[in-house]
């Protein structure tokens, strides 16, 4: 039989046995559930019975006039009931305008003109409202007005609306981090897999069975294909799940370049599993007792912590320095480019070289793993050391 075809009746074996187990299927369940709960919450956040409340700004250069001091007022009372209305002053129309885009403002008003975010015809409503009702308190202040005045401060046209795009910023940081924190515990948690999986194996000793008809490079190829080909599969029935619950349910708008974010981030989840996989592979091979397993894969786990929490620096700020050289460098790239992705525009060239070296390096890794694999799978008894299986002197026989 050609190699190719070992390899995948190994990783189908792996596949079968992994899928045969209760706890997988259940885990799967729950997982897709928290999935679809998760993606659920935002249509539920800000619904119950505490009103609705805006902040609105009103651009103040030195001290309040009293147009300004009675717009204060008439915003206050616009509200009415379940609605209220926060004031604040405003140095400038542009710094306004810029409270406007990122979210902090819901309105600003400027004179006779009024800026506030698309979709917000509540708010803009209101102050309308106000603003009409200050400039007839303001007429009506004026001695000696006639009725035909006073139906002219009535007639005042309504302040014309500035609509501004919202920044969806908020919206990707929050995609950016369960992105980071869905790859890490798939990571984790199948790496943990493949080390436990090598040494069940070796304590069982069906790895001599094996290796009597295939090679150590088949055999795990195949292991980190079939457990690969799960994690994936995993990771895509929750991304499925979760986009359907938000496309039905409306909970909230995925932000421009989302669907292409999430096919970068599963490119980028195999290459990084690749990597992690091959060096717990190699690693547990070095031990033949389960409760070794945790201590010889502490440098996974650990490289696999750090690469977390950098990759939280790059979903607070994805255009920044150090977002765009993690974004780059291998193996915390695995974590840190799909992050990019979703929060921002990224250079082409940069994820271009970013998906070389992350290439390049898990298949340095493959080979190393490979060779290492190979020298110390078939001991039994102590653990070997890392140096001893890189010479591959127990290995010769497999040739």
């Amino acid at each position: 039989m050609a190699a190719g075809g070992i390899v995948w009746l190994i990783a189908k074996r792996e596949i079968d046995s992994r899928w045969a187990q209760k706890g997988f299927r259940w885990g799967t369940l729950v997982f897709l559930v928290v999935i679809a709960a998760t993606a659920l919450l935002p249509k539920f956040i800000g619904g119950g019975d505490g009103g609705t409340s805006y902040d609105v700004g009103i651009v103040t250069q030195g001290p309040a006039s009293p147009e300004q001091a009675a717009l204060r007022k008439a915003l206050g009372s616009v509200g009415g009931e379940g609605v209220s209305i926060d004031v604040t002053d405003i140095a400038s129309a542009g710094d306004g305008r810029d409270k406007v885009r990122d979210n902090d403002l819901d309105a600003v008003v400027d004179g006779n003109r009024i800026m506030a975010r698309s979709g917000t015809d509540q708010v803009v409503g209101l102050v309308q409202a106000a603003v009409a009702a200050t400039t007839f308190e303001a007429a009506l202040r004026e001695a000696g007005l006639s009725d035909a005045e006073i139906a002219g401060v009535l007639a005042t046209p309504a302040p014309t609306v500035d609509a501004i795009e919202a920044s969806d910023k908020d919206a990707r940081r929050g995609i950016a981090t369960v992105t980071v924190v869905l790859l890490f515990a798939q990571l984790i948690g199948y790496c943990s897999w493949v080390g436990l999986g090598v040494v069940e194996e070796k304590t069982s000793r069906v790895v001599e069975l094996i290796l009597a008809t295939v090679r150590p490079w088949q055999l795990l190829l195949g292991k980190l294909l079939g457990i690969g080909v799960l994690a994936v599969g995993q990771l895509v029935a929750m991304g499925a799940v979760g986009l359907a619950v938000i496309k039905v349910s409306g909970s909230f708008e995925l932000p421009d370049g989302a669907y292409s974010a999430i096919g970068v981030s599963f490119v980028w989840f195999v290459l990084g599993f690749a990597f992690f996989a091959a060096m717990s592979a190699a690693l547990a091979s070095l031990v033949s007792r389960q409760e070794e397993v945790s201590g010889v894969m502490l440098p996974v786990t650990a490289t696999l912590m750090v690469s977390y929490f950098l990759a939280f620096a790059v979903t607070a700020s994805s255009d920044g320095t150090l977002a765009q050289v993690l974004g780059i460098v291998p193996p915390v790239s695995s974590l840190a480019m799909p992050a990019r992705v979703v929060g921002g525009d990224v250079p082409a060239w940069q994820i271009a070289l970013s998906l070389v070296l992350l290439v390049l390096s898990a298949a340095l890794v493959l080979a190393i793993a490979a060779r290492v694999y190979r020298a110390a799978v078939l001991h039994s008894g102590s653990r070997v050391k890392l140096r001893e299986a890189w010479r591959g002197e127990a290995a010769a026989s497999l040739d």
